[in-house]
């Protein structure tokens, strides 16, 4: 099915990489996300401050 991707990277990893804060404790890696599913994706808030959030994808 078209629109799906892979997240392979540890939350630890990505914060690392990205310096972002989350409230994510269930976090894991995901080989097959398809649209309709949740997903992470990094936002920033109000304040300016990078986090992430699992958003519906698609």
């Amino acid at each position: 099915m078209c629109g799906r991707y892979t997240n392979t990277a540890k939350l630890d990893a990505m914060q690392l990489r990205f310096d972002f804060d989350t409230d994510e404790t269930d976090f894991v890696p995901r080989y097959n996300i398809a649209p309709t599913q949740y997903a992470p994706v990094l936002i920033l808030d109000d304040s300016g401050n990078k986090r992430l959030e699992m958003m519906r994808w698609g």
